[in-house]
């Protein structure tokens, strides 16, 4: 479809759920997964300020996480929950696979039961309180939601994982991780390592934004573009401190535990027509990911949240090389 569709052909829903005419959805199917987000991110927006007069009150915490594009949240998860929660994982592992000590595996996946979804139903509204949800709300311009899920348990290992390289995650910038630490962030306990837009940028100007696996550095002084020290966040977190970052936007790796184990609680963030919390009662049970967590790129937002039948696919914009949310002024996605 070479002719531009119309744009505002599109409906929400009581429960938040967006349908497209059949002309936007021909047209959403025939582009790339950053087409799809892009729109669905621009109707978002365009449902708050209808709803709400105007785009979200600017807070100081939202201007600093725009401009940098990462947020620690000391204490996000009371550190009883973090203690249950990371039990539970333990009580998991030892009864699929058994000891820790007989397994090659670095990263293991925890299944949700009826107590680990409890305990994080429960601590949801302290973790997304009324700062952190204006943050984010600032940061999209628009309400957001949780579409994705997983308790994940990371092990100590000489070998390195592309995860715990330099990258950025090669999806829609629409997507935001929250990384709580039931363990905690620390040098031996493990975390993840992260530089500031700005930086980011540099490097994606230089070539260096989603390069392939061979290509990824374990160390930014090889990148070309950052010549001299760059400066890079690491989070120190006790245990139930969570860290906020746009992983698509942002240079960021991962380190594993030098000791015993790393539990984390992960969310996958994108935009939403509608509060989060009214999203959450209505798709909570479809969230709790079993095994690795859902990418953006991957799934079709408009309706209900459901896989794409066509997930990412060739190379990214430039725009979103440079970490752009959006494409340059009249200039519409691929």
């Amino acid at each position: 479809m070479d002719q531009q569709p119309d744009l505002t052909e599109y409906t929400v829903d009581e429960l938040g759920a967006v349908h497209l005419s059949q002309e936007l959805t021909d047209w959403v199917a025939a582009g790339t997964a950053w087409r799809r987000h892009w729109l669905y991110h621009r109707i978002c927006r365009e449902q708050y300020q209808r709803t709400h007069g105007g785009p979200p009150p600017e807070t100081e915490a939202g201007t600093a996480f725009s401009r940098t594009g990462y947020r620690m949240l000391p204490g996000a998860i009371p550190e009883n929950d973090c203690g249950l929660l990371s039990h539970s994982v333990s009580q998991f592992v030892e009864n699929k696979y058994g000891r820790l000590t007989d397994l090659d595996e670095t990263a293991l996946s925890a299944s949700w039961s009826h107590q680990r979804a409890a305990t994080v139903r429960r601590s949801l509204p302290g973790i997304l309180n009324s700062d952190v949800t204006a943050m984010i709300e600032a940061y999209y311009g628009c309400h957001f939601q949780i579409f994705s899920a997983t308790l994940n348990r990371y092990l100590p290992s000489e070998d390195k994982d592309v995860s715990f390289l330099w990258h950025r995650d090669c999806e829609p910038p629409q997507q935001l991780h929250l990384m709580v630490y039931l363990t905690g962030a620390s040098d031996e306990g493990g975390r993840t390592a992260a530089v500031d837009l700005e930086v980011t940028r540099r490097a994606g100007e230089a070539g260096y934004a989603y390069p392939p696996l061979v290509d990824r550095v374990t160390d930014l002084a090889d990148v070309a573009g950052l010549d001299g020290d760059v400066e890079f966040l690491n989070p120190e977190l006790g245990p139930g401190g969570a860290f906020l970052f746009a992983a698509p936007r942002i240079l960021h790796r991962g380190q594993l535990p030098s000791a015993g184990w790393r539990d984390t609680l992960l969310m996958l963030i994108w935009p939403s027509p509608i509060p989060w919390q009214e999203r959450f009662n209505n798709n909570f049970p479809t969230m709790l990911r079993d095994g690795p967590h859902y990418m953006s790129g991957a799934l079709n937002p408009f309706g209900g949240i459901s896989l794409s039948p066509r997930e990412q696919f060739g190379q990214p914009p430039r725009w979103a090389e440079l970490s752009h949310f959006f494409p340059p002024e009249g200039e519409l996605p691929a």
